[in-house]
């Protein structure tokens, strides 16, 4: 598992302090991309399965098990063609624990990126 440590340099006045600064992190970085530096490693985030129902336009409640409130989603894999979207009637699409999300076809298996 590759990890790249954060580096913070709103207080550096001058470049020169800044490419010193930074020099400890490119090195990481470029280690890290040539030891196959991955997604799962790095990022917070998860991929669900989720079979839609048979009623089009449906919204579904899906936990994505990131224990925070995702940036977006991303359908990575369908079984048909469909538009994947907010659900319908939710006043939150994204919370902690789910996604309220509808699909456009009927039962449609969508594999869901969450991040």
């Amino acid at each position: 598992m590759a990890n790249v440590s954060q580096v913070n340099i709103s207080n550096l006045t001058q470049l020169a302090d800044v490419t010193r600064f930074l020099q400890p992190f490119i090195t990481q970085v470029s280690s890290a991309m040539g030891n196959q530096l991955t997604i799962a490693d790095n990022f917070l985030m998860s991929i669900v399965g989720v079979t839609f129902p048979s009623t089009a336009n449906k919204t579904l409640q899906i936990q994505h098990n990131l224990s925070v409130t995702p940036t977006g989603y991303i359908p990575v894999m369908l079984s048909g063609p469909c538009s994947i979207y907010n659900g319908l009637g939710v006043s939150l699409t994204l919370t902690s624990q789910f996604a309220n999300l509808a699909c456009s076809s009927t039962s449609i298996f969508a594999s869901i990126l969450f991040f």
